[in-house]
């Protein structure tokens, strides 16, 4: 992509139609509905700039757009970068900020005392919190008000919660398994001391009747079956403490637990005892938000001037 091309756009745009490049990090939900709510502008992805898969899935939006060559896009320029989390996806965004003379927005999904959103029993190998929070976009947004605040640095103005929108699930009645996340490779459930070919666990929604949150910080569809009532458990992590406290879902402390008898039945009884879903529904309708707060992010991105020096 020539610098030039992206110099002349950003004087002579509008900001009705941008073309927004996105360096994903498992976070495909969260790009499709970006997409979905807004169709006038274009969202990017190309493998080229990372070693994590950037798309996994069909694609169902028009305004989508993904590339495994390395030559670049339909169009000579980009308007803006979103990425997400503060690891590699940040890396390539900042490296391709300077490059190209355009801003970018990161999106954290884990607040600053868990750093990243990493699977269960999994360490993260990334530099302390404090080296992290200086590491931020024109624009940082938290998927929940405590992560926005975790990472607050200096000026405010740069921090902003636009939480998940909910999408409803459609639960079966009649299911009778576990539910866990196909986003997650299969080698992570192989090493964790459970048997997952038991019949117990699925990754198909019609089938479960509770799901089961590996990950260490809040993910779109954690958020889609609290929505929808789904029971969920999870484990002692840092960033679903307040899930917890708020008794929005069920904690285990031993994965082997899922292992005793009547596991299933003792935890649906459980979560009919404390009214987890109900309670969990409750606090995602009561805090729900549209993505409109990314119109004004958009804006400022359409409004971006190269000012030489920058």
């Amino acid at each position: 992509m020539p610098l030039i091309d992206n110099l002349i756009r950003s004087a002579t745009r509008d900001g009705e139609d941008l073309a927004i490049l996105v360096i994903n990090d498992n976070c495909s939900d969260y790009v499709e509905r970006l997409a979905a709510s807004f169709p006038n502008h274009k969202f990017y992805l190309n493998q080229k700039y990372s070693a994590i898969p950037q798309w996994d899935r069909p694609i169902v939006y028009d305004n989508i757009k993904y590339y495994m060559s390395p030559e670049f896009f339909e169009t000579n320029y980009i308007d803006g970068i979103i990425c997400f989390n503060r690891s590699e996806s940040l890396q390539v965004a900042q490296s391709l900020s300077r490059q190209l003379h355009v801003p970018y927005v990161n999106v954290d999904m884990a607040s600053s005392l868990q750093r990243y959103p990493a699977p269960y029993g999994s360490t993260v190998n990334l530099p302390p919190a404090e080296e992290l929070a200086v590491q931020h976009g024109a624009v940082c947004v938290g998927v929940e008000d405590f992560i926005t605040d975790s990472w607050k640095y200096e000026n405010s103005r740069l921090n902003t919660t636009i939480k998940i929108p909910p999408k409803k699930i459609n639960i079966n009645p009649n299911a009778n398994k576990i539910l866990i996340d196909s986003s997650l490779p299969q080698e992570f459930y192989q090493q964790l001391p459970i048997n997952f070919n038991n019949g117990m666990f699925t990754d198909k929604i019609n089938e479960a009747a509770v799901y089961c949150h590996f990950i260490s910080s809040p993910t779109t569809m954690l958020i889609d079956c609290m929505y929808s009532e789904m029971p969920i458990i999870s484990f002692d992590l840092v960033d679903m403490k307040k899930y917890y406290h708020l008794e929005l879902c069920i904690m285990i402390n031993d994965i082997k637990t899922f292992e005793t008898p009547n596991f299933l039945q003792k935890i649906e009884n459980m979560v009919e005892l404390i009214g987890t879903t109900k309670k969990a529904k409750e606090y995602v309708k009561n805090n729900q938000e549209d993505f409109k707060k990314w119109n004004s992010i958009f804006k400022y991105l359409g409004n971006f001037v190269y000012q030489r020096g920058m």
